[in-house]
């Protein structure tokens, strides 16, 4: 299926989002890093994911702040 516009490939990127944490649980910069898509654009639609019900946050890892090493 041939990308026409951007909600084609927000819907790609989506679409690999899902299928990738089917897989494996994950933290959006390894998601980024693994898709080889920015940690925005990974941030965006995880985001848009966890309003529309289809993504949950299960856990998180305690954090002192700061940027991750």
């Amino acid at each position: 299926m041939p990308i026409k516009n951007t909600a084609d490939i927000r819907s790609q990127n989506k679409k690999k989002i899902i299928a990738y944490l089917r897989q494996e649980h994950s933290t959006k910069k390894v998601l980024a890093d693994q898709l080889a898509l920015s940690f925005a654009t990974v941030s965006n639609l995880c985001n848009t994911l966890i309003e529309e019900g289809i993504l949950e946050i299960t856990s998180s890892e305690s954090s002192n702040g700061g940027r991750i090493p």
